[in-house]
């Protein structure tokens, strides 16, 4: 696997990047590529500004699954309570704590596979705002 190439989709379109070509100078035809430069740096910094964005995107959609995880385990755990009372000799039930509702939204597969969304598009993110810096 290159690292400098990588297929990037934005509004459902895919884009081939190849950073390595990109940042390839000709040095027999200097004027043209000095030429190019601000139009490569403009294409990296949007590409940049994109991957940032969904980086905010993304961890906003991590914080509102893991609200709705939360409240999903806390209302289950309320109800089991409420019918452990209702039944004759109710037995000790344990108490639930904020580390034990952290685990199990951590082991939910929405809440994984979100984080894992996250990881790579910093890393895309990363990768493109060197890019950028590069020219």
């Amino acid at each position: 696997m290159d690292l400098l190439k990588f297929d990037v989709t934005i509004d459902n379109k895919v884009t081939k990047i190849d950073i390595d070509k990109d940042l390839d100078i000709n040095m027999d035809d200097l004027n043209n590529e000095l030429i190019k430069q601000p139009s490569k740096y403009a294409y990296y910094a949007t590409l940049s500004e994109y991957a940032h964005k969904r980086v905010a995107e993304i961890e906003n959609e991590i914080n509102i699954t893991y609200s709705r995880l939360y409240k999903e385990i806390v209302e289950a755990n309320n109800k089991l309570d409420a019918e452990e009372a209702e039944k004759a000799k109710p037995k000790k039930a344990e108490k639930l704590t904020e580390t034990a509702i952290k685990n199990m939204i951590i082991d939910q597969k929405s809440y994984n596979n979100l984080v894992k969304q996250q990881i790579q598009m910093e890393y895309l993110y990363n990768i493109l705002k060197a890019a950028k810096n590069a020219f």
